[in-house]
Parts: C-alpha cells; structure tokens; sequence
C-alpha cells in the first residue's frame, strides 16, 4: 500500500458532487438527456452564443455551455481549468511558474500585460524535456537538459468547430488535438498586432495568412525564442490533448523520483504510476465538474427567462421524479462521511 501523504491527500475540493451535479455529470457521460433541460422545460429554447449566433437547446443540453450570460462563468471555469493543472504539476515537482508577464515586459507596457485580452500571456511557463512531449521515463531522462515551454489552457464545448470539423471526430479526443493545434499560431497572430500597435510594424497578407512585412518586430521575436507554444485543451467530457497526459507523465515522474522511498513503492516506476492515477483521477473529474456547473448555471439563466420556467429548483428537491436525480439522491443518502470527518450523529 502506498502511503505518501502527497498521493492519500489528493483529490481534495473536488471530491464532493452536488446531487444536480452528479445527475448531470452521469447524463453527460453516457449520453442521456440532461435533467436540467427537462426539469426547466428548455428544449427548443432560442440563445445567442459567443459568435452571435442563434443556437437552439436540444434534450441533451450540449448546446447550453455555450449561451453567454453577463457572469463571468466561462472565465471563471478557464481560470479553475488551469489552477487546477498548474498546481498538479508544479505540486509534481516540475519547475515553472503561472503568468508570466515578465517575458515580454520589456517590449510592451505593463498595462498591455495586465490586460487579460491581450492574447500573449501563457497560463503557465515549464521547463520540460526536448523534444517536447517526450516520456522521459527513466531517472536519467528527466534530470536531463531542460527547456522552458509556453503552455495555454483552452476549454471547449459541445458544437463548437472543433468538434464539427471532420479529420475531429476521426479519432479520440481529436476536437481537443485539433484546438490545442492552433495555439501557436493563435500566439504568433496576436504578436503581430502588438508589434503593429506598439511598435509600428506593418503587417501584410501572404497566401491568406497574416505576416509582418520585413520580418518578424519584437515581440514577435521574443515569442520566436521559445519553442512552440503547446496547447494543454480540454473538451466537455474530460477528453484532452495529448500535451496534457505528457504533463502528468512528466510530472508523476519527477514527484516519484523524489518520493518512492517515502511512499513504500519498491522502484521509482511503481510510485510513478499510482501518482499518475491520482493526478488522472484528480484533473479529470475536476475539469467535467467544471463543465458541468457551467452547463448547469446556464439551464438556471435560461430558464428564469422561459415562460412557466422552473427558476433555480435544485435537482435535489423531494419528490421531483426525475430518475437520474432520484440516483443522485439516493447516492447522497448512502455516502459514507468525507475521510477524516467527525460522524456528528
């Protein structure tokens, strides 16, 4: 039995599902109708999404997460998407830091960079192996020349282009690969227009893509000096790129080098793999729970609008005969106390 306290600890704020979380989340992952969509009557329900588009709330709900609300939800669920990897593999023993705006203070003002809509600030800066993902699956592998990677977080739902694109539902996870593919150029695109505001570079088309005319201004190069940007992306049911599984190898190796001894493991590898499980375990039921709330804060707005709407009732009302919510209550009802917690009957 492995006992680190690292591993035993984990996971922590995201362990408990409220009921109408846990009807949605089951619904969401075999493919059910939404509860929230029936219990608020919203099927057929009109909205405008984050293109100005009119979508139409279907008996699953896919469509919700993309209505837009004047709350914040979204930035809100980016922000607790990359708090949540970024603390796993710093916490994993990685060296990086979040945020750093210091790369490119010395070409832009700060007030540019304190702008979260400027398009150029990574969510988190790792020094990781090259090539970049690479297993590194030896002691010897990971203690090797690292370089530092620019990493961004992308969130993705149901509907949006990724997931429509062909060569994306071709293979697994293939709507968050495909996101986390345009991240570099989406990185060196908002480069050029800080060069051309801040710094008078002229931008010219070249076979429909954009490009600085007589190369690249500075904080374009600045970016140049880095390895390409990777995208860490992530779709509604806690599919992600392959960037981020990477991450996790990486950082569960690093952790177990430091602490198979401590944890009881017999090698370095069997450590490594039930940090692994753990940091898997502990990302991907946080990254759906997100998604989830956001879904059902959503239904909520929406539904204060819909003549005859159901408001903010919770799924976990009494006598609500909604099956998937009856399985939430009764799951409530049995659960055993939160590990470590007084029994106070």
């Amino acid at each position: 039995m492995l006992s680190a306290q690292w591993v035993t600890s984990r996971p922590t704020e995201h362990d408990e599902l409220q009921p109408d979380e846990f009807a949605e989340l089951i619904s969401l992952h075999f493919g059910l109708p939404s509860p929230a969509v029936r219990r608020l009557g919203l099927a057929g329900r009109s909205f405008r999404d984050t293109f100005g588009h009119w979508q139409v709330v279907d008996e699953h709900g896919s469509a919700l997460a993309r209505a837009v609300c004047p709350d914040g939800e979204h930035q809100q669920q980016a922000r607790e998407t990359e708090r949540l990897l970024t603390r796993l593999v710093l916490e994993g023993g990685v060296r990086g830091r979040t945020q750093a705006r210091v790369i490119f203070s010395h070409v832009l003002p700060q007030d540019v960079l304190a702008d979260e809509r400027c398009g150029i600030i990574p969510d988190a800066v790792f020094a990781l192996p090259q090539p970049f993902p690479r297993a590194a699956s030896t002691v010897a592998a990971r203690r090797a020349a690292l370089r530092e990677f620019l990493i961004e977080i992308k969130n993705i739902h149901d509907g949006v282009a990724q997931y429509t694109h062909a060569r994306s539902v071709s293979f697994r996870c293939g709507g968050a690969v495909r996101r986390a593919s345009e991240v570099d150029r989406e990185y060196h695109v908002s480069a050029m227009h800080l060069d051309h505001t801040h710094h008078g570079v002229q931008l010219q088309t070249v076979q429909r893509r954009l490009a600085p005319v007589g190369g690249p201004g500075p904080v374009e190069r600045v970016l140049g000096s880095y390895p390409p940007v990777r995208g860490a992306a992530f779709g509604p049911r806690a599919d992600a790129s392959g960037d981020v599984d990477s991450l996790l190898r990486f950082a569960a190796g690093v952790r177990a080098d430091i602490d198979w001894r401590s944890m009881g493991a017999r090698t370095p590898a069997e450590a490594r793999a039930s940090i692994l499980g753990t940091m898997r375990r502990t990302l991907g039921i946080g990254v759906q729970r997100l998604e989830v709330q956001l879904r059902l804060h959503r239904a909520v707005a929406l539904g204060r609008f819909v003549p005859g709407g159901l408001g903010v009732q919770r799924v976990a009302d009494a006598q609500h005969g909604d099956p998937l919510a009856d399985l939430a209550d009764d799951f409530i009802r049995r659960r055993p106390p939160r590990h470590g917690a007084h029994d106070r009957r």
